[in-house]
């Protein structure tokens, strides 16, 4: 699922803690204390794969639905959230991952009535519904079981023309996915630390 095991060059680790503070310092928040983040995080992987890929797999992490040692589903986060692009497995994903992102603006993208279908035996998808009293009703690519980026982008749009000062972020790894909700001057802070990574989903 994850592709976090590249090749670095030789840089300056950061530890756990040091970018848990970093991150909240630009205003990311936890759902736990720090200890508590960092006892999950450690129960998945060893400190030294944090340190050595700083950042990019503490947000792709902390945005994770994880399974804790008390088999558990937490997530670290509720500001950022990373999953599998290879995750189209039941009939109603894509209202799964339209709920997903409307909860990472906090209300500020008001869509409501989500409805979504997967047709897998004809090989279709459509999703529908209500933002500012407008109905959508977009059909959506059928590519297996990968999602629909453009669908994203499509959400992302919207977004901007709900709120002109935030928007959605995100990067690739692999195919897992990472997305944030953030204003310019946030999205500039998280690219210092990530080297650029982040672009503007629209």
């Amino acid at each position: 699922m994850f592709n976090f095991f590249r090749k670095k060059s030789k840089e300056t680790k950061i530890s756990l803690e040091n970018q848990i503070e970093a991150l909240k310092d630009i205003g990311i928040s936890f759902t736990t204390d720090d200890d508590g983040v960092v006892k999950e995080l450690l129960h998945h992987f060893d400190r030294e794969t944090y340190e050595d890929d700083f950042y990019s797999l503490l947000l792709s992490m902390i945005g994770s639905d994880l399974v804790d040692e008390n088999d558990n589903e937490v997530r670290l986060s509720k500001d950022v959230w990373s999953f599998d692009t290879e995750c189209v497995e039941n009939e109603e994903i894509y209202s799964s991952i339209i709920n997903e992102l409307v909860s990472l603006t906090r209300g500020k993208l008001q869509i409501q009535q989500v409805k979504s279908h997967v047709d897998f035996d004809n090989e279709d998808a459509k999703v529908s519904f209500i933002l500012d009293d407008q109905k959508y009703e977009w059909e959506i690519h059928f590519e297996d079981d990968w999602i629909d980026f453009n669908l994203l982008r499509k959400i992302g749009e919207l977004a901007i023309r709900s709120d002109k000062e935030n928007y959605f972020i995100y990067f690739n790894d692999g195919q897992n996915l990472t997305i944030l909700y953030t204003s310019k001057v946030k999205h500039k802070s998280i690219n210092d630390l990530i080297k650029d990574r982040f672009s503007k989903l629209a």
